[in-house]
């Protein structure tokens, strides 16, 4: 353990101790992107690839109404990493119906949707 910084110290750090915690982490996770909207659709292989420059390995795709929710599934499917949150925002709610919830469970089961989100619990 380094006495100054309380950093514990190993070989890995040959004589340099980490300025800050966020020096020794190597990924970081977004958990909230709404990366399913179309104002994003043209630049999606850029921003993956710039995320992963600055070490942003994994990102939750968050849709906010079924149009979107699907399209943050293909883009979990799409990309390495990203997982998908499906779900209809309060705002989107005028497409809700019994087929709109039939849907949104099919989704849910997709083997890259990690969460039901967007769907107004903070409203």
């Amino acid at each position: 353990m380094d006495r100054i910084s309380g950093w514990p110290c190993s070989a890995g750090w040959p004589g340099t101790i980490p300025k800050t915690r966020v020096d020794i982490v190597t990924t970081f996770f977004d958990t909230h992107a709404h990366l399913a909207e179309m104002v994003f659709a043209d630049d999606l292989e850029g921003i993956y690839l710039r995320a992963l420059d600055v070490g942003v390995s994994d990102v939750l795709v968050v849709g906010t109404d079924l149009v979107t929710s699907r399209r943050a599934v293909s883009l979990a499917e799409r990309f390495d990493g990203w997982v998908a949150a499906v779900g209809v925002h309060p705002h989107e709610c005028d497409c809700w119906n019994r087929a709109a919830a039939r849907e949104l469970r099919r989704m849910a089961r997709h083997p890259k949707v990690r969460a039901i989100g967007e769907i107004g619990l903070d409203h």
